[in-house]
């Protein structure tokens, strides 16, 4: 985590928020609703309702901007020597913790599913990894992520369309913050557009 304290609404995040729980409790807050004190145990509608949404709305958010926290590399070698098509010499299976491909510096390539085709007998994957461990999250990406919690939990908990929208058009200008922020501390990086990024966002659900 890059910073310890930042606002969510009229809300305070302190470390004590930054784990699963406490993400979705700074959701449940920023909509008016109970806290859960489990997100893995506890059995009130709210927690179920978190633990629906929760993975997906996290990778979903992982995979529209190439978090600079959640940025690896590893070496893939082929699954088989055999050319697999009249245009590709090699495949290879992504890790398993796979959300995005980071587009600079990579040769010619294609994805299908879980399988990557390239020309090179060796690739260096630069991706975006599915990061679970919320103690390596940025203070900003905690911030949006319940922020796109709330918007998720909103009319399920509430049914009130007009929270709904404030929620979303807050979540809109967090998430471009928080882009902004992370571009400006790491070298050039490409993110979906901003209508691709809305489409993954889950005002768009």
């Amino acid at each position: 985590m890059t910073n310890t304290n930042v606002d969510i609404g009229t809300f305070a995040i302190s470390p004590a928020d930054t784990g699963d729980t406490g993400i979705c409790n700074l959701a449940l807050a920023r909509i008016g609703c109970k806290r859960i004190t489990s997100l893995a145990t506890d059995s009130s509608n709210e927690a179920v309702k978190c633990r629906d949404l929760y993975i997906s709305t996290r990778d979903a958010l992982l995979r529209v901007h190439p978090w600079s926290f959640a940025i690896t590399t590893v070496s893939l070698t082929p699954t088989t020597a055999v050319p697999v098509s009249k245009h590709w010499k090699y495949e290879y299976s992504l890790p398993s913790d796979f959300i995005r491909i980071v587009p600079e510096g990579h040769r010619h390539h294609t994805l299908m599913g879980n399988t990557l085709f390239s020309n090179d007998s060796i690739f260096i994957l630069e991706y975006v990894q599915r990061v679970t461990d919320t103690t390596q999250y940025d203070a900003l990406f905690v911030e949006v992520l319940a922020l796109a919690m709330a918007l998720a939990l909103v009319m399920p908990l509430t049914g009130d369309k007009n929270l709904r929208i404030a929620v979303g058009q807050e979540y809109e200008g967090r998430l471009a913050k928080a882009w902004r922020v992370d571009r400006s501390e790491t070298s050039k990086r490409q993110d979906l557009s901003w209508a691709e990024a809305r489409r993954f966002s889950i005002g768009g659900r």
